[in-house]
């Protein structure tokens, strides 16, 4: 399990001036986690925006898994995988804000980007055991294009019928995942088979 980001001081004088709203009885006087948050996202400054996240879980008004999810996605993007990881753990493990399929996404994404499609297959078992909704299609998306990526792209169909299975409707950039990886191994046959099926 990866530990939980360092505090740290604040990268920004902007993230110094938030008021975190730390006792039931304080009143915040200047912009609140979450709208600071939305901001620094958007002016790319992750640093700060990390650093909000984190210290807001300690305030009266506790950050919403979709605040959570927005640094989370943010970090991932910019490729900062290592730090997306943590990030997961800091907010949904050691603080026990609930998660929701999306933040589980976003780690099935990093760990398939980072090549790890064996632990992001380890999340998405824990998503079917533990969680109160099921997978999504863009969970399916991640997994068979991880899968596609690594050269295992008969895990990849294994992970297309368990969807189908499991009564998912087609999705066509799970099924676009496996056809671009059969074309590129050569099998025109199977791609093929699978184009029509997505037709059906």
């Amino acid at each position: 399990m990866p530990s939980p980001p360092p505090r740290r001081p604040p990268p920004s004088d902007v993230a110094a001036n938030v008021d975190f709203g730390s006792s039931p009885l304080s009143t915040p006087s200047g912009p609140t986690p979450s709208t600071l948050l939305r901001s620094l996202i958007r002016a790319n400054d992750l640093d700060a925006a990390s650093y909000v996240a984190r210290q807001a879980v300690f305030s009266y008004t506790r950050p919403t898994v979709f605040t959570c999810n927005a640094i989370i996605a943010a970090t991932y993007r910019a490729k900062r995988y290592k730090e997306a990881v943590a990030l997961f753990a800091y907010f949904f493990e050691q603080f026990e804000i609930v998660p929701n399929v999306v933040s589980y996404n976003n780690l099935i994404n990093t760990d398939c980007d980072e090549g790890r499609v064996d632990k992001a297959m380890r999340v998405y078992r824990k998503i079917i055991e533990t969680a109160p909704f099921s997978p999504s299609h863009v969970t399916y998306r991640h997994l068979t294009k991880g899968f596609v990526d690594s050269g295992r792209i008969g895990k990849a169909l294994d992970l297309l019928r368990e969807m189908l299975n499991k009564g998912q409707g087609a999705d066509s950039l799970v099924y676009n995942n496996l056809i671009s990886g059969f074309l590129n191994a050569g099998n025109l046959e199977k791609a093929n088979e699978l184009l029509d099926e997505l037709k059906e």
